[in-house]
């Protein structure tokens, strides 16, 4: 294992595994912890390494500043800095998984919380992307971002605002740092709400359609979101609705799991140690090498 700094902060690291020296990397994933925005570290998620290296992948875990140390603003912006700096000092393994007959591409994967940020940021640079074509129909890709053929989320927190309720209605929505961490007001739960965001994105290029540039959905990576049916910490709806959402904004490479008998912490747990989830992401991934995606925006 190898520890890459990315900032100053203790948090700000990446946890990297490789494959065997002898081996040609098949994929990287770029996998982002949950714990409410308020806790976790990479460390705790090191298992999660082992079922990737078996599949010939890089593995890089992104530690990032919690709050209240960070809004959940800030751990985006600590995201896509993890994301540059790994770009940076791995750019010959990557290039070589770009390369590879059998390519698994590289996967953008989060859980809980860290699907929320993950996709945020995800959504970020559709927004970015949609912004510079809406201004040149010309602008080129920038060599130095890494970029995501793919995003999985588990059991993922998508809409803040509704989430805040679903706290309040248990009555822990004072006890979670969820509230703090997204801005305190019902104003910044939605502009933390990546769904709503990509909504947003998509006005402005609604807008500039008379430019012929691409729709939404051929900025997207293929997507696929999973979630525990007896998940009582963020419940399914909030996968089902987000994908609704998905759909609402012209993106269909993507896919929706519901899986019965699987809890909060068990689609992760499942990740590490094997069982519906580890299924469900082999299947999307042997799914990704067998259809390769070409992002036009090279997010």
């Amino acid at each position: 294992m190898e520890l890459i700094p990315y900032g100053t902060h203790s948090m700000q690291n990446i946890h990297f595994w490789k494959p065997e020296e002898k081996k040609t990397p098949r994929g990287l994933l770029f996998f982002v912890h949950g714990g409410a925005w308020g806790s976790g570290h990479a460390w705790m998620y090191r298992l999660l390494a082992l079922p990737f290296l078996d599949l010939g992948m890089a593995v890089a875990i992104v530690g990032y500043r919690n709050y209240p140390d960070a809004n959940a603003a800030e751990q985006v912006a600590d995201l896509n800095r993890a994301a540059n700096e790994l770009q940076r000092c791995k750019s010959d393994l990557i290039e070589r998984i770009r390369h590879t007959s059998s390519s698994l591409g590289v996967c953008l994967a989060g859980h809980s919380s860290g699907a929320h940020i993950a996709l945020w940021m995800l959504v970020d640079r559709v927004n970015h992307a949609g912004m510079e074509m809406s201004k040149d129909s010309k602008t080129t890709i920038q060599a130095e971002k890494l970029v995501f053929d793919s995003f999985i989320g588990l059991s993922g927190v998508y809409n803040i605002n509704d989430h805040f309720d679903y706290e309040a209605s248990r009555g822990v929505e004072e006890l979670s740092p969820m509230k703090p961490a997204c801005g305190m007001t019902r104003d910044n739960f939605k502009s933390s709400s990546p769904g709503i965001r990509l909504a947003r994105t998509l006005s402005v290029m609604e807008h500039n359609k008379d430019k012929n540039l691409p729709c939404v959905d051929q900025y997207m990576p293929r997507m696929l979101l999973l979630h525990g049916m007896k998940d009582t910490t963020v419940p399914f709806s909030s996968t089902a609705e987000c994908a609704q959402l998905l759909r609402s904004c012209g993106v269909t490479r993507y896919s929706e799991q519901y899986l019965g008998n699987t809890d909060h912490g068990q689609t992760v747990l499942d990740l590490m140690l094997g069982g519906q989830t580890l299924d469900c992401v082999k299947s999307f991934l042997q799914d990704c090498e067998l259809n390769p995606l070409i992002i036009k925006s090279k997010l």
